[in-house]
């Protein structure tokens, strides 16, 4: 220790800040850190839009199915009691009641299908947004290290009080 005054702690800080310097890592201020945070909570919001409308989109969708079955369902039961009942056999009526399931059971996979569609096109969209900001992270970083490799490192702490 060329120093007695110096204790173990200023030691370490003195050493951290020699490392630093010695990397030449860009200064920062508080202001950097703020406006890359910024940056991030714009992407989460762009991301949270898109799944509100993905959500949107979807009981949009819900309600379209809930409407279609309900006019099916209305029609079958019109049907049943405007003769549909008095038909010259059971085979028709049964015949009848299978188509109404055909329907309602290829109404459901075609629903599926769509929700199907509508959250993974929303998950690619949140995915794109997502990945975007973190290619521009890293790219502001790169730039960052860049941009101190250049400055000659010079006697700073790595950094600076804003």
């Amino acid at each position: 220790m060329s120093d007695k005054s110096e204790n173990g702690a200023d030691l370490f800080t003195n050493a951290f800040k020699s490392f630093g310097r010695n990397l030449k890592l860009p200064s920062v201020t508080i202001e950097d850190v703020v406006n890359h945070h910024r940056k991030n909570i714009r992407a989460l919001e762009a991301a949270a839009q898109n799944t509100t409308k993905g959500a949107q989109a979807i009981m949009n969708e819900q309600r379209k199915q809930l409407e279609n079955a309900l006019a099916d369902i209305t029609h079958m039961v019109q049907d049943a009691r405007d003769g549909g009942l008095n038909k010259e056999n059971a085979r028709d009526v049964v015949a009848d009641q299978a188509e109404f399931a055909k329907k309602a059971f290829e109404s459901t996979i075609q629903n599926a299908t769509s929700m199907g569609e509508v959250l993974r096109n929303v998950s690619t969209e949140n995915m794109n947004v997502l990945k975007t900001r973190v290619q521009e992270s890293i790219e502001e970083i790169k730039s960052a290290m860049d941009s101190g490799k250049s400055d000659g490192g010079g006697d700073e702490p790595p950094i600076k009080p804003s």
